[in-house]
């Protein structure tokens, strides 16, 4: 396989940097070639994509079959040059560029799995732009675009918004884990109690229910 290395020699010997690219399947074609280019205490990786593919990159240290590990970084190619940067500073270091199509049938567990823990899969979040690897912050707000997509499927709302009109915004929806396409009020449950401290009342918007009590503040029913 062809590495296009575009360093000085003496960069490679002394970091003893090594990049390796591999593709999964060879019903892609040629894979691209992964090329890098030193900039002070970084290195720069480069490559061109093709529309609609989706790149990972991997990392090793030893090249040991267990030792591989995703690069904080990921896209969808949209036909352009693309690039990340790495930490240039350890002395040993391998890469390799993995890429999918989308079209797979099992998808690849690289697409299905859920790098970040947000509840939304990695393929679903390069398509929509988001990060796999944390949260994307595109607004001036305090909610992430993906719990945006994940309710609404844009980024139309503020965090002032209150789509479900239960006087609860979606900034404070975001915040209590509620969902903010349903009235909340329904489920909302005030209670009332006597000057000594018994429950007396319990209502929501559905349901109102008064209790009775013996002496001891034990209840006997409700109605």
């Amino acid at each position: 396989m062809k590495i296009e290395r575009r360093s000085r020699a003496s960069f490679l010997t002394l970091l003893r940097l090594a990049i390796t690219a591999s593709f999964v399947s060879s019903l892609y074609g040629e894979p691209p070639q992964l090329s890098i280019h030193l900039d002070g205490t970084s290195v720069e990786l480069s490559w061109p994509t093709e529309l609609d593919r989706y790149y990972f990159i991997q990392k090793s240290s030893t090249l040991g079959a267990d030792s591989w590990a995703y690069h904080d970084y990921a896209v969808k190619g949209d036909g352009s040059l693309e690039s990340t940067t790495v930490d240039g500073s350890l002395a040993k270091q391998f890469f390799r560029l993995e890429f999918y199509d989308g079209s797979e049938f099992p998808l690849p567990e690289a697409l299905t799995a859920d790098f970040d823990g947000d509840g939304t899969d990695n393929k679903t979040e390069l398509d929509q732009g988001t990060n796999v690897f944390g949260l994307t912050f595109s607004g001036s707000d305090f909610i992430p675009d993906e719990w945006n997509y994940f309710y609404f499927g844009n980024l139309d709302q503020s965090d002032t918004d209150n789509d479900d009109g239960d006087y609860t915004n979606n900034l404070e929806e975001y915040q209590l884990g509620l969902d903010p396409t349903v009235d909340e009020r329904v489920f909302a449950v005030t209670y009332t109690y006597d000057v000594v401290g018994r429950l007396i009342t319990a209502s929501n918007d559905s349901v109102a229910l008064t209790y009775t009590l013996d002496e001891e503040g034990n209840i006997l029913g409700k109605n």
